[in-house]
């Protein structure tokens, strides 16, 4: 991946994660839905994108999600949280 593409991506995860996270309180939050709900059903929802992604192999879903919150841990840890 280029930089340009890095830079392009991080701006549409960014995007993406903003208008899903803004969306799904807004709309779940009106039908009595607790945060830990929604975000338990978000982590669901992610696995099964990731799924998706990896040709509907549920193991590999599983490896891809966990790299990406391995991801987001590494950040944290370093002091570079992804806003």
């Amino acid at each position: 991946m280029t930089n340009d593409e890095e830079t392009c991506s991080l701006m549409v995860i960014d995007f993406c994660r903003r208008h899903l996270r803004d969306l799904a309180m807004t709309e779940f939050s009106k039908i009595g839905a607790r945060p830990e709900d929604i975000a338990i059903a978000a982590s669901y929802a992610a696995f099964d994108i990731a799924t998706a992604h990896k040709d509907n192999d549920p193991v590999a879903g599983v490896e891809f999600v966990r790299t990406s919150v391995d991801v987001i841990e590494r950040s944290l840890l370093d002091g570079k949280p992804f806003q």
